[in-house]
């Protein structure tokens, strides 16, 4: 792209920057814009007995040519599905349909139930086969957590003290827990050692086209070098059944004042979950911050990723008109959207829970306690992504990068657009979260009941 061979003047990659790649692959853009361009509109107008406005944006010919396909998803799974054939709305005109789900049939009103609907040729045309999904659309019918118990405890919470370090366990799981750093250090499970280095919350993200001005305030203040710095780690309590530690950090680039100050509150629990708390002070005098989460690092081998957020493409605050909430998976290395120039993506906003784990079964599983997050897992770093100027300099590492984050700055349009709208930044100056950490064997659990109803 633009420089790359000494040109002066040149535009950089934004001679690469359109809706497809240079190898007219769809970008994710192109699946937004399609979304933005379908010619129907839909409104679910009752989602009891699932009747539904279908409005046809076309100024000339009838929907005749496309069929409607609806299916009900319960927990990211299909319960209900059906098909209208030929829906034949008339150009500005709108019509009614009734879907003949049945809601009572899917029994107890807990969990998260959607409607997906999707809208497909009918009729070959020179630019599409039969069959061919024009856009789709999706509405939550209910979204409710089931109800608590406390989980079946699996041993009694043990903490010890050994010079610097905090170790609690929890039968064959423990965690270990760095007093001079404040930092998750350690988790083993089984006997298998599962972090590749230190848990530590992060701020930095690999800058977008569009972050290329506020790039520039966000590295004068240091985001890109950022550290953690302890003032002190003290055991609140510790019984049979629940142990908390307590850390005072702040977070900082060299030769600046800290961006942030944080209360790290770590949980373990009989269960064997660890619940990480964040009451989070923001420096007033900072700009917004491109994103607020933990990442984790886990070891070699850590390649099966499952998330039930927004997918199964990258998804924003701003940018997700292409995803649906669903339970999905893949492999750690498909996990990446491979843009000319490396910068931030395949982040999934609006997740419910997500797992990260080995062949064996053996996984790390995350949730929010009902709450949402943005779960990203990758064997690019955010460090990498920064750096390289080519998707073809870049090298994956064996270990797993994955990100939890509260919030992350959406995309916006301020390459050579207006700044990015104030909704979508993450300029909150006090904010608390929680985040909550598991081992768990996935081959042999639902995670999201066996997580969703702990605690």
């Amino acid at each position: 792209y633009g420089g790359d061979f000494g040109d002066l003047p040149n535009d950089g990659n934004f001679c690469v920057d359109g809706l497809v790649y240079p190898d007219r692959t769809p970008h994710t853009g192109f699946l937004e814009a399609k979304q933005v361009y379908l010619p129907i509109l839909t409104e679910l107008t009752d989602p009891h007995c699932g009747e539904v406005r279908v409005f046809s944006r076309r100024f000339f010919t009838p929907l005749s040519d496309v069929d409607m396909y609806w299916s009900l998803e319960k927990d990211g799974k299909t319960v209900q599905n059906g098909v209208i054939h030929s829906i034949g709305v008339m150009p500005g005109e709108e019509m009614f349909y009734y879907l003949p789900y049945d809601v009572a049939a899917l029994g107890s009103l807990d969990g998260y139930v959607y409607l997906n609907i999707s809208y497909r040729q009918a009729e070959a045309t020179e630019w599409a086969d039969v069959g061919y999904e024009l856009g789709s659309c999706q509405f939550p019918i209910f979204e409710k957590m089931p109800g608590s118990h406390k989980a079946t405890a699996k041993g009694a919470v043990i903490l010890e003290e050994n010079g610097s370090e905090i170790t609690v366990s929890v039968d064959e799981t423990v965690y270990s827990f760095d007093k001079i750093s404040g930092m998750l250090s350690q988790i083993t499970d089984n006997g298998k050692r599962m972090l590749d280095r230190p848990a530590r919350p992060t701020i930095w993200r690999a800058p977008t086209d569009n972050d290329r001005k506020i790039r520039r305030e966000w590295e004068a203040k240091g985001f890109d070098r950022a550290q953690v710095k302890c003032y002190g780690v003290r055991v609140e309590s510790v019984t049979a059944d629940k142990a908390v530690i307590v850390a005072d950090i702040s977070l900082g680039g060299y030769i600046h004042e800290p961006f942030l100050h944080a209360i790290l509150t770590y949980s373990v629990y009989a269960d064997g979950t660890l619940r990480i708390d964040s009451a989070v002070s923001v420096n007033p005098q900072m700009p917004f911050l491109p994103r607020y989460g933990i990442e984790l690092v886990m070891t070699d081998g850590s390649e099966e990723m499952r998330y039930f957020g927004l997918g199964p493409t990258e998804a924003y605050s701003d940018k997700r008109l292409a995803a649906r909430m669903g339970d999905f998976s893949c492999l750690v290395s498909e996990s990446i959207e491979h843009y000319v120039r490396p910068q931030e993506n395949s982040s999934h906003d609006g997740s419910l829970w997500a797992s990260v784990g080995y062949t064996a079964g053996q996984s790390l599983f995350f949730d929010c306690e009902g709450g949402r997050f943005s779960f990203t897992a990758s064997h690019y770093s955010a460090k990498q992504l920064t750096e390289k100027k080519h998707d073809y300099e870049l090298m994956p590492e064996a270990v797993t990068y994955v990100n939890l984050d509260y919030r992350q700055s959406g995309i916006g349009s301020n390459s050579c657009g207006p700044a990015l709208a104030e909704e979508y930044q993450l300029k909150e100056k006090e904010f608390s979260w929680s985040v909550r950490i598991k081992p768990i064997f996935t081959a042999a659990t639902e995670p999201f009941k066996e997580m969703s109803r702990s605690n």
